[in-house]
């Protein structure tokens, strides 16, 4: 993924584009809104990868004396990745799936 920013100086205002859609994917914001918009986007990728972490463990690595790769299937965390991506709510499905997993801790 590949944001840019495009700054408006009569105003002091920002506005985010995606390479990936070659589109805006914000409207003119302030500085402050900006910074939290990033930080929404950082969160979600965090949750993200951290659900990956448990639906997936130990995809990735490596046994200390073989030096095998530990394979898993990630099929499980990819269909309901799909299934997150095609709910009405994407943000409320990370939450609620994050929340799961990490709720015994």
């Amino acid at each position: 993924m590949s944001w840019l920013l495009k700054y408006r100086k009569k105003d002091n205002k920002w506005r985010i584009w995606t390479t990936i859609s070659d589109g805006w994917i914000t409207d003119w914001l302030t500085e402050n809104e900006v910074k939290q918009a990033l930080s929404n986007e950082y969160k979600r990728d965090y949750r993200l990868q951290v659900i990956e972490c448990y639906m997936t463990f130990p995809a990735g690595w490596h046994d200390k004396d073989t030096h095998k790769l530990l394979a898993i299937d990630k099929k499980a965390f990819y269909e309901w990745q799909m299934e997150a991506l095609h709910s009405k709510d994407y943000e409320k499905e990370i939450d609620k799936k994050y929340k799961d997993l990490l709720s015994p801790l």
